[in-house]
């Protein structure tokens, strides 16, 4: 049984406080078991309950098993309180919160078997509570109402011990019936709870997606064009504040700010759809153009980080379909991640060849320190980050990215990589309709 690790910490925060809660209630009931039966025994109440009872050696029984359970329980509840006092065992509160319970329920029916007196644990007490306190995770309350019912009906039955004078009715339907019905309710409505909940952690999480890929996808245009404008100023400073800057150099940022504009309005696209659809507008592009484009955009990064950069992507490729500010995303991404995870000096080789006659293959290849098998297969995982990411701040979002715009198109996304070695990043893109390649 498997729990998230959302509903892991809220039952770490909650168990503490609930063990200590069920400790007091348990040694609250216990002081008052011993002051009735053992210091202040009530004479009148212990003669009528031997009458009924018919044998004294009966109530004796039933008064040493009720004051049993009672220290046993609390014996259970301090160690299950030490248990998650330790750190290791934090990591596992499923386990604790059933030991919790068990101590409640089952530990005394376990007491009474062997004593010969099939008395039920506190049911409706402890079931319902669980549900004020620990409204997730239904599985887990189910399984700890179970093992307590089914050791009642199921053990005591077996053992022959289904009835006693007190109670000849015991495993009557009633007592079945009404069991059962108390975990029914008790499991609905930590069913529904905990799917709310769910809803509710879905929507903070598709917001902060939302924000963070603005931040992302932002980043790199926005360093690229502050590296240009300092570059410019510090020539402005070194010849008395006169500084000549070319049509294309003005024409280049006036691109990255629309390209700005064009990817706040697509994410908010993408935001505002309820099925979380990237929303494309695709078109026949000139691949070798547009990596051009990144590159003259990337260059004051690529300087900075020293980067030698080879481009073998020709402008005899079939045009592909796609959607220009998008794909600008996945280039600049990934561009992004090689710079973010390796040492200033690496050799970045962009690369595009057909892979089939109705897709292109396009790789972007670094000869940096490569990622390791087991990083691998988590790279494209929202929010994940490798080890080696020291040179730039982010937050896990770019390839989860990458593949999204990717898949949208129709394409797939992948790595090949050793460590020591280098990786490649590679992905396809569908051909413009009337440019598919015929066998």
């Amino acid at each position: 049984m498997s729990i998230g690790r959302g509903n892991i910490q809220f039952l770490s925060k909650r168990l503490r406080l609930c063990l200590w809660i069920a400790l007091l209630c348990n040694l609250t009931f216990a002081g008052l078991n011993l002051y009735n039966y053992v210091l202040y025994p009530d004479i009148e109440l212990v003669q009528e309950s031997i009458k009924i009872l018919g044998d004294p050696a009966l109530y004796d029984r039933f008064k040493r098993l009720l004051l049993m359970g009672d220290w046993l329980t609390l014996l259970l509840l301090l160690f299950c309180l030490m248990m998650q006092r330790i750190p290791e065992c934090r990591r596992y509160p499923g386990m604790i919160f059933l030991g919790m319970s068990w101590a409640i329920t089952l530990a005394p029916e376990v007491l009474g078997t062997f004593m010969g007196l099939p008395v039920p644990g506190a049911w409706n007490f402890v079931f319902m509570a669980q549900v004020v306190l620990f409204p997730i995770h239904w599985q887990l309350h189910l399984l700890s109402q179970s093992v307590s019912i089914l050791y009642y009906f199921g053990v005591n039955a077996i053992l022959g011990l289904t009835q006693i004078p007190l109670a000849s009715g015991l495993f009557s339907l009633e007592s079945v019936f009404s069991a059962v019905w108390i975990c029914l309710i008790c499991d609905v409505a930590v069913y529904w709870y905990d799917r709310l909940q769910q809803q509710e952690f879905e929507s903070r999480r598709e917001l902060q997606v939302f924000l963070h890929a603005v931040t992302h996808d932002l980043r790199t245009p926005v360093i690229g064009a502050s590296l240009v404008l300092q570059k410019l100023l510090r020539k402005a400073q070194a010849s008395d504040d006169q500084v000549m800057i070319t049509t294309v150099k003005l024409e280049r940022l006036l691109a990255g700010s629309d390209r700005q504009l064009h990817l706040i309005d697509s994410i908010l696209e993408a935001h505002i759809d309820g099925n979380q659809r990237l929303a494309l507008h695709c078109q026949p592009l000139q691949l070798s153009s547009l990596v051009k484009s990144i590159i003259a955009d990337s260059e004051a990064l690529l300087v900075q980080n020293q980067v030698v950069l080879t481009n073998r992507v020709t402008d005899n490729l079939p045009l592909i379909y796609a959607d220009s500010d998008q794909l600008w995303r996945v280039f600049s991404n990934l561009i992004t991640n090689a710079l973010k995870h390796n040492p200033p000096g690496i050799n970045l080789t962009l690369n595009a060849e057909l892979q089939t006659p109705q897709m292109l293959r396009c790789t972007i290849h670094d000869n940096g320190i490569g990622i390791p098998e087991q990083q691998q297969q988590r790279l494209f995982e929202l929010y994940y980050r490798g080890t080696h990411s020291r040179y730039m701040p982010g937050l896990g979002m770019g390839l989860y990215w990458c593949q999204k715009i990717v898949t949208a198109h129709g394409g797939k996304i992948g790595v090949v990589s050793q460590p020591g070695c280098g990786s490649t990043f590679w992905f396809t893109l569908p051909l413009a309709p009337g440019r598919r390649v015929l066998n």
